[in-house]
């Protein structure tokens, strides 16, 4: 009898509600579904390829906004890339992920924290561009995001932390993939150059980061109330970013921040404070007098 079997099985059974699942990151695309091009000389030209992506859809543009060539966004599954073309001109590209207004993934992604950052692996980059990655969360909240595409590079990523994403961490009680219902990935190129450049991007992820921690204060984004706030955890009375007063009378600090004193105030403590040792002396003079009158 094997060691396996002797082994009673309701202790497996216990065993595996024991052992934590191990979450693992989540490709959002790979570009293996749906190929597609759009090609603008002008007007911006869009395409819904349909490409299933986490229950919902993709879709690319290609929008020119000067010179005389072109700007061309192609999804292509052999090989497996999304490329932005430029040809002396000056423009943008794009790919939109949208599930109808329902989460990305719907019941297949585990909501709790676990996929809290994104990552863009890039094949290479012919030029210097920009790139600003839009999403829509649960609530409707639209935060954005913006990086420099490494110029004349091969091989390379950019990691977006869910929290960095600005307006967003306020919007959600988690940073987390499975709290959005868009996104939207726009690359730009503000210089016009002559012959075709290339942007390539290879995948997009959804990143599983244990301990995640955006703003280093030593809780993990998926437990920060505050995952921008270095000196909150919580939003408190005024909010993340702004301290609490937490009670102090006017004057104190709080972290740093000095609790404005009224003018008012100021004036009848000064009142107050010069009345406290004015008094006796006056009526000390007084007395003195009295006495010194007597005797003349």
């Amino acid at each position: 009898m094997s060691y396996k079997n002797k082994i009673p099985l309701f202790a497996i059974v216990a065993l595996s509600f024991i052992v934590p699942s191990a979450f693992a990151d989540i490709v959002v695309d790979d570009f293996s579904d749906g190929a597609a091009s759009v090609t603008d000389g002008g007007n911006c030209s869009f395409s819904d390829d349909a490409a299933t992506v986490l229950g919902g859809t993709r879709g690319i543009f290609a929008c020119k906004d000067s010179g005389a060539g072109s700007v061309t966004s192609t999804t292509d599954t052999t090989p497996q890339h999304f490329i932005f073309t430029i040809n002396n001109a000056v423009g943008s590209s794009g790919l939109n992920y949208d599930n109808g207004g329902l989460l990305l993934g719907g019941a297949d992604i585990t909501e709790g924290g676990v996929n809290n950052a994104l990552r863009l692996d890039f094949i290479k980059a012919d030029d210097m561009r920009k790139g600003t990655v839009v999403v829509t969360d649960m609530n409707n909240i639209v935060g954005t995001f913006e990086f420099d595409i490494l110029q004349d590079a091969n091989l390379f990523s950019e990691t977006i932390a869910f929290a960095a994403i600005n307006d967003l961490p306020s919007s959600m009680d988690i940073p987390d993939f499975a709290n959005l219902q868009s996104i939207n990935i726009f690359f730009e190129k503000n210089t016009a150059e002559s012959g075709d450049k290339e942007m390539i991007l290879g995948q997009i992820t959804a990143l599983s980061i244990p301990g995640l921690d955006t703003d280093n204060d030593g809780t993990p984004d998926n437990e920060d109330g505050c995952p921008l706030d270095p000196n909150k955890t919580a939003p408190g009375n005024n909010g993340c970013g702004v301290p609490d007063n937490g009670g102090m009378p006017p004057g104190g600090t709080v972290g740093g921040e000095m609790i404005p004193i009224d003018s008012t105030m100021v004036l009848l403590a000064g009142t107050h404070s010069i009345a406290s040792w004015m008094i006796p002396v006056i009526v000390a003079g007084i007395g003195f007098a009295i006495v010194i009158a007597r005797k003349l």
